[in-house]
Parts: structure tokens; sequence; C-alpha cells
């Protein structure tokens, strides 16, 4: 089995089964984990999520580490708001006189994040596909730029960017295993009761497989009228997945690992 460090930020942890020789890509930070941490590695890698209390002991360290990374190296940002179809300012100031309108720098309330358009992924065999995140560290809220197309409308851009302000606007809570809740009640509540919540989710369950043909081709997409059979039965990824920007509860490394390894 070979081992190569990298300085991935997005997947630090990656298995690669390649015909008999395996190679294990794990961010760099690895290489100064304790004992206990290495150990839970090769228990990932020899049982996968069986070794429950091994992959719990993994996420919380790798859950340190990604913040110390992110405090002491954050990514340069370019704001780029205007895209060929959509504009993210435009949408975002809309968003906030109707849903923040005394949340953000008012009373000591968080900051009125960045906005941006992202980059398109290197990767074109993605299953799963992330349409919008928001960094807390750097205070950014990316969209990627797979929505920015005329197939896709504006009510559904403006939920996405209305889950991301969300996070902004309520932070992550520490639960009671010491895990961060990234949705919590709160957060469930005030999306629920966003007014574009429901034709949004029908409109993304509807079309998810043009979606990610059209992440994974560069292509624009073409509308059918019910869910796309580019997924074969079985193989069509959740809603909610698709739009989260933060690892799901329960498990950081659920979300920074391969979905294909288990």
């Amino acid at each position: 089995m070979q081992v190569v460090f990298t300085r991935a930020r997005r997947t630090v942890l990656r298995l690669e089964p390649r015909g008999r020789e395996r190679t294990v890509r794990m961010n760099a930070f690895f290489a100064g984990a304790p004992a206990e941490v290495r150990e839970a590695v090769l228990a990932w890698i020899r049982s996968g999520r069986r070794a429950r209390a091994k992959l719990e002991r993994l996420d919380a360290w790798i859950e340190t580490q990604i913040e110390i990374v992110e405090q002491t190296a954050p990514r340069p940002v370019i704001q780029r708001t205007r895209g060929r179809v959509h504009d993210l300012a435009r949408l975002a100031a809309e968003v906030r006189a109707q849903e923040f309108p005394s949340t953000f720098e008012q009373d000591g309330g968080p900051a009125w994040p960045k906005l941006t358009w992202g980059r398109a992924p290197r990767s074109r065999s993605r299953r799963t596909l992330r349409l919008g995140s928001f960094d807390f560290w750097a205070g950014v809220v990316r969209m990627h730029p797979v929505l920015d197309q005329p197939a896709v409308p504006e009510h559904f851009v403006r939920y996405v960017l209305f889950h991301e302000l969300l996070h902004a606007a309520l932070p992550a809570e520490r639960g009671r295993s010491g895990r961060r809740v990234y949705h919590s009640r709160e957060f469930r509540r005030r999306e629920q009761a966003f007014g574009g919540t429901a034709a949004a989710l029908a409109w993304e369950q509807a079309h998810l497989g043009e979606l990610l043909w059209s992440a994974r081709t560069g292509q624009d997409m073409r509308l059918q009228a019910a869910a796309s059979p580019r997924l074969a039965p079985g193989r069509a990824v959740a809603a909610h997945e698709v739009r989260l920007s933060e690892p799901a509860e329960p498990g950081l490394l659920r979300r920074l690992v391969q979905r294909l390894l288990f």
C-alpha cells in the first residue's frame, strides 16, 4: 500500500483501490497524527464503517485539524457575483432584506459574508454535487457554477443562496456528543419557513440527474419532464445531500471520503 500526502482540504482522506496495490491519499497534517489516529486510519481501511468507535475518534481529530488549517491559512477570495445568467449580489440583497433584516452586522451579529461563484471542479466523475458552501473562517459563500445557466430557475438559485446565508446567520453549535451540529432545530425551522423551499426541493428532485450530468460534462442542462434517466436506479443522490455545504451529522469523515469506498 502506498501513502501519498496532499494539500487537499475538501477530501483530506481518500483510498484509491487500483489493482492489487491501493493508494491512500491524505492531507499533510496526518504526518503528525498521534498513534491512536493512525490506528483509526488503519481500522477504517480494513473495516470501513464497521469500525464505528475508531471512526468517531478519527472524525473528531480531523475536525480539529481542519479548524487549524482554515484559521492559519485561509484561501484567498476573489469575489465574482455577476454570472452568465444569475447575479448573486442582487439575489443576496433581496434575500437579506426579506429574511435577515436585522441579523448581520447589527448588535454584535455576524458579518455579512462575501459572495462568489466557485470554480468548476476538475473531476467530472462525480455522483454527488455541492451546489453551495459557506466557509466559516473565510466568511465566504460559494455557489457552484452549474447553477449559472438558463435552465436553472432563479427561485432555485435563491433557495440555495438562502441556505448558505442561513449557515452564516446561524453558526454551528456543539451537540451533546461534542460534535458540531450544522443543521440545528432552529436552522431546520427557518429553512422550512422560507417561502421558496417547497418549490426549490420539487425542482431539485425533478432535475437532479440533469444537474449532475451538466456538472460532469460542462454542458448546459437539457431539461426533461421527470427525473432524469441518466442515473441508474439506486444511484440517485438524495436531495439534501446535493445542497448541504457542511458535513451532515453524524460524522465529518462521511463527507471527506469517497462514497465508493464503502
